[in-house]
């Protein structure tokens, strides 16, 4: 089982080398060969993945007859477990049901705050950057004109000049001694000039206003509540009872309801602080790798193009890592290698993976900009590239996919495994709940402070730092989880004492006498 869940990931990236080795790039150059023009490159992209997606899903059910079916699933589990926790809050269940109680409902406004404070827009961009872009047949404009005058992205663009790049590669120099002439629809030296509309880039950076601001710092507090209530709530379950009527049925015991209660800890813990880190994959580390050197063959590659880089880890280094790596260290220390210390290890090169990026783009922002390759195509507008390869973030993103390894799989396992089997399906998907919503609503909360859109105008290591942080945290916690008093007691015994400790200690002697302690009062 555990091979199966690390070839099931692998598979899944074979397609994702696919998606960001040639489909990222057809978005934004199109594919000329098959008739695909730059305009029509993200609709020939999304065609590509709907029509897939609609095929997969058409095998999935054609082979429906030939599945095995087991038993689970099913809304009787997920109903159980909600009439324990209310039924364990109303009967004096103790200060454990009432911290979990607010966990779970705090969850959802955590998620309508944090969709609130992301539609908190920018100040919008004035009139006159559209008519600039029309007028020019423009694709980028590296400034706007105002009273006249031409304002630079920022400071640093000032070493490039001031210039607009047209479709037909022409560019306009001198730009400064340009005025917009509205009557002729074109610019001339002595027009008049355009109307003193406050412009923006579009894309440029800037906060949402104290709304947005005060609404992402609610959001961040709301979900620190909810997931800290959570994990204190369920690292102790004997507090959750049944009602009489449930109790006695054959389907679904307290002991299923405890074991199901208790993958929740682990659940929230490994998944919102590795994915913190993981998450700067799909926004930073592209954003990164756009104003950098993208330049291969006479065009710019997509930012997001580098991501083959972690596809490519998943790939080569999961089988690699089952066949090799794995009985080689268990031949070492007499032992396989255990579910925690991967966990453990993956989140330590996640957090790595950042660090390697932070570096990164203190070298990069001090790079000088590269004004002859005109501007950044994936970058915000009118944003030159600077003299730093992009290939260099094949390296994190490499380090990336190889804690993935070490944490995805190893987590869908967990949850197959350590969940009762009538709720197997209710604890895997709230594990994927907590893998790609709330991990990522937190990162939008952290992006929302760190992440500038211009990254020469901002200090974007600083949300790798945060990064960093929540990686190593994690591995804290995880060792608290699952070292500390009655922890994890009601996860079956063969998980939590062969695979969850990374110590390789055994305390079932310890966890036997807290748990009668624990029953004693």
């Amino acid at each position: 089982q555990k091979k199966f869940f690390s070839f099931f990931y692998m598979s899944i990236n074979v397609g994702v080398m696919v998606a960001f080795g040639y489909l990222v790039n057809v978005t934004t150059h199109g594919e000329p060969s098959l008739g695909i023009a730059i305009d029509e490159g993200y609709f020939a992209a999304y065609l590509v993945a709907a029509i897939l997606m609609i095929g997969c899903l058409a095998a999935f059910i054609a082979a429906t007859r030939c599945y095995k079916i087991v038993p689970g699933g099913g809304l009787d589990g997920f109903l159980t477990m909600c009439r324990a926790v209310v039924h364990s809050a109303a009967s004096g269940g103790g200060w454990r049901a009432h911290v979990c109680i607010i966990g779970w409902i705090v969850m959802p406004i955590f998620f309508g705050v944090t969709f609130a404070a992301a539609l908190q827009s920018e100040p919008s961009a004035g009139v006159a950057d559209a008519a600039v872009a029309k007028a020019t047949n423009a694709t980028n404009v590296t400034g706007r004109l105002l009273s006249g005058a031409y304002v630079f992205p920022n400071d640093f663009e000032k070493v490039c000049g001031p210039s607009i790049e047209r479709k037909d590669g022409r560019r306009l120099e001198d730009f400064a001694t340009f005025e917009w002439d509205s009557a002729d629809d074109a610019w001339r030296k002595e027009a008049p000039a355009p109307p003193a509309h406050e412009r923006r880039l579009h894309g440029g950076g800037g906060g949402a206003g104290k709304v947005g601001e005060t609404l992402t710092q609610l959001a961040l507090l709301l979900g620190v509540v909810s997931c800290s209530c959570l994990v204190v709530a369920h690292t102790n379950n004997r507090w959750l009872t049944l009602p009489k009527d449930v109790s006695k049925g054959p389907l679904f015991s307290i002991e299923d309801v405890r074991a199901g209660f208790a993958t929740v800890p682990i659940i929230v813990v490994v998944n919102i602080c590795f994915n913190m880190a993981y998450n700067a994959m799909n926004n930073a580390f592209p954003s990164q790798a756009c104003q950098m050197n993208t330049q291969f063959r006479g065009s710019q590659l997509n930012g997001a193009f580098f991501n083959l880089a972690d596809a490519l880890a998943v790939v080569f280094l999961t089988p690699l890592f089952e066949s090799c790596l794995y009985p080689a260290i268990g031949w070492i220390k007499g032992s396989h290698v255990r579910l925690g210390q991967k966990l453990v290890v993956g989140m330590i090169i996640a957090s790595l993976a950042n660090g390697v990026a932070a570096w990164m783009e203190i070298k990069r922002r001090n790079a000088p900009l590269i004004c002859e390759a005109g501007f950044s195509e994936c970058a915000p507008n009118g944003i030159h590239m600077r003299d730093m390869s992009a290939f260099w973030m094949f390296l994190p993103f490499f380090l990336m996919g190889a804690a993935e390894i070490l944490v995805n799989p190893c987590m869908y396992y967990f949850c197959y495994t350590a969940a009762p089997v009538k709720v197997r399906s209710l604890i895997q998907a709230f594990n994927l709940f907590f893998n790609g919503s709330v991990s990522n609503a937190f990162t939008a909360v952290v992006m929302k402070a760190t992440f500038p859109n211009d990254l020469d105008t901002g200090h974007m290591e600083y949300y790798y730092f945060i990064n960093c942080i929540c990686g190593l945290v994690g591995v804290i916690l995880y060792f608290i989880l699952t070292r500390c008093g009655n922890n994890a007691q009601d996860i079956k015994a063969e998980i939590r004492d062969e695979e969850l400790d990374p110590t390789e200690h055994d305390y079932s002697q310890h966890r036997h006498e807290d748990s009668m302690s624990d029953d004693t009062e």
